[in-house]
């Protein structure tokens, strides 16, 4: 090696150092996207900057012919894999398909080959010799042939396309993407600029140029998070957006719009772009304070109606002064139709309960009077049957009684729904003792209770009040509901009920039995009117209405109080009313 060339050496061996160190830098973070593209040009790279080292070593003239072959591939690679890495960078790699990345490698390979078939064809190079540029130091000066210059000229037109890419995106990008942008550019000209030196002088220093890449570089990955920050280009996200966007100037005059913006005026950017905007929507003249908030206009598009949400915001420069303003228009014809198909549910569901609630306060209202009618009548039936009737005639008596006082019952409950459910209950509060509370209870159960084998028993805890001021006819409806549905699912043991207090502002009325259980599932059901537990448990003989425990919650809603349920199959179940103490009056 001649002497005056171990500097130039050292310096591109060490360039060739710092492009494989970062080379294997992004192939260890290949799954960050534009990582694997970045490698391998690197690798590339430092494929060429070796083969240059080597170069500037030789004074062969073979060796030189030899080693630029073999630096071709670098070369004529190298452009291509930086336009790939810049469309990658930039959101534009829908460019990038198998048959498309051929083809950006077609000219460079076939340059490659035409390169080491030279000898037979002289379409890189009709001849070459060595020129030496300094004492010792050698440089390959061929005579280029057409073939190479149609290389020169492809590599340079894919570069100047790739660095227009990058300067567009700098000035179209925040201040935080201009500086990564613009190493970049940085990094990317100096070798360029080198290599067209090398074409009017043939002194290659492009290899001493990619240093200034990798520096730049390297200052992206540790100072801007190359790959951890990556300018989505805004052309693309704005082109892909389901909103219209219009950008307007300070006088409200359309200087751009995407392809959702097109849509909605129907027509193209290409007529839209340089109108006001008020003459693309007249309907915005009477929004004289459009720029604050947001608007909901209707526009009447392909024989319909549209509905959007409009909302004008301003643009500011890097000085916070208003250089125009961007107009978003969502469509909301999709939840406007669903918001009027709610309304029209709504009120036909307000109109079917409003029809259901006279029929149960009317209708009830007319069956009470015969059926108390036709109890009365049974009742002195059945006195006079016990006496001079026979058997069969007092059992047919008994059962008509039974179903027909079952029958007002149930009529009894539907008026109590009708009643709550049109608000036409006033609670009446009266002074009452505890002790009679408790007698009215034991009063309304035993009846219940008498076909039954079961035990009753109600207590009344010594911390309860002597007095409590209470609705008592209501109250006797709550209590009657929770111990006729204790009774009718409970075969054997007992029931219990209970008045104790919760806390200073609650009481408790508790009733509990040993019978079948409810299953948790059906807790939040079994309040509604008219549902019930459908469970294989309670199925068998349940001729229940499903309006008793949906009455005794709306009873202890409306006395500020609330039911809860506490149950477990087989074992047993409790409810509790807790209601507030309201002061006695006198």
């Amino acid at each position: 090696m001649p002497p005056q060339a171990q500097k130039y050496v050292i310096a591109l061996i060490a360039s060739a150092a710092i492009t494989f160190g970062l080379a294997v830098y992004s192939w260890l973070r290949r799954e960050v996207k534009g990582a694997t593209v970045l490698s391998i040009l690197l690798f590339v790279v430092t494929e060429w900057t070796i083969i240059g080292a080597l170069k500037w070593a030789s004074n062969d003239l073979q060796q030189e012919i030899a080693l630029t072959r073999w630096g071709f591939i670098g070369g004529t690679t190298t452009p291509i894999l930086l336009f790939i890495f810049i469309l990658v960078y930039l959101n534009k790699d829908t460019f990038l398909t198998p048959v498309n990345i051929a083809l950006l490698f077609l000219i460079p390979v076939a340059t490659i080959i035409l390169l080491w078939t030279n000898d037979y064809h002289h379409l890189i190079w009709a001849s070459a010799k060595l020129e030496y540029v300094q004492e010792g130091i050698a440089n390959l000066v061929p005579s280029y042939n057409f073939f190479y210059w149609i290389q020169i000229t492809y590599g340079y037109g894919v570069m100047a396309i790739g660095l227009g890419f990058l300067i567009n995106a700098y000035f179209r990008s925040s201040t935080l993407y201009r500086k990564q942008i613009g190493t970049l550019l940085l990094g990317f000209l100096a070798p360029w600029g080198a290599h067209i030196f090398h074409l009017f002088t043939h002194i290659d220093l492009t290899h001493f140029a990619f240093p200034v890449t990798g520096v730049t570089i390297m200052w992206n990955l540790f100072q801007h998070q190359l790959f951890d920050v990556v300018p989505i280009a805004q052309d693309t996200v704005i082109e892909k957006l389901q909103d219209g966007i219009f950008v307007l100037s300070n006088a409200n005059i359309i200087t751009d719009l995407n392809p959702s913006a097109e849509n909605i005026i129907g027509k193209p950017k290409e007529e839209t772009i340089g109108q006001a905007l008020y003459d693309v929507f007249p309907q915005f003249k009477n929004m004289s304070n459009i720029a604050q908030g947001t608007w909901e206009v209707a526009l009447g598009q392909n024989g319909g109606t549209n509905y959007y949400d409009v909302k004008m915001s301003p643009i500011r420069d890097e000085e916070n002064l208003p250089i125009g303003n961007v107009l978003v228009m969502r469509d909301i014809s999709a939840r406007k139709e669903m918001e009027k198909k709610i309304t029209l549910a709504r009120d036909e569901a307000v109109a079917n309960s409003n029809t259901k609630t006279y029929l149960l306060n009317n209708v009830t209202s007319d069956i009470q009077k015969p059926l108390g009618a036709i109890l009365d009548q049974s009742e002195m039936l059945k006195a006079d049957a016990l006496n001079n009737g026979t058997p069969k005639q007092k059992e047919v008596l008994s059962n008509m009684l039974e179903s027909a006082e079952n029958l007002l019952n149930f009529v009894n409950k539907l008026l109590h729904q009708a009643q709550l459910e049109t608000g036409r209950i006033k609670l009446h509060y009266s002074p009452v003792l505890t002790e009679d509370v408790l007698a009215e209870i034991q009063s309304l159960a035993r009846p219940l209770m008498q076909d039954k084998p079961l035990t009753l028993t109600a207590t009344v805890f010594p911390s309860m009040p002597v007095i409590i001021q209470i609705d008592l006819y209501w109250l006797k409806q709550i209590i009657a509901n929770l111990v006729s549905n204790a009774v009718k699912y409970t075969k054997e043991g007992g029931i219990e009920i209970s008045l104790k207090p919760q806390d200073k502002n609650f009481w408790n009325i508790c009733v509990s039995d040993t019978g079948r259980g409810i299953p948790k599932e059906a807790y939040e059901k079994i309040f509604e009117p008219f549902e019930r537990d459908e469970s294989s448990l309670v199925r068998e003989r349940d001729s229940g209405s499903g309006l008793g425990l949906a009455i005794v919650k709306q009873l202890a809603s409306l006395m500020g109080g609330e039911v809860t349920l506490e149950s477990e199959l087989d074992i047993g179940s409790t409810f509790t009313i807790s209601l507030p103490f309201v002061p006695v009056q006198d």
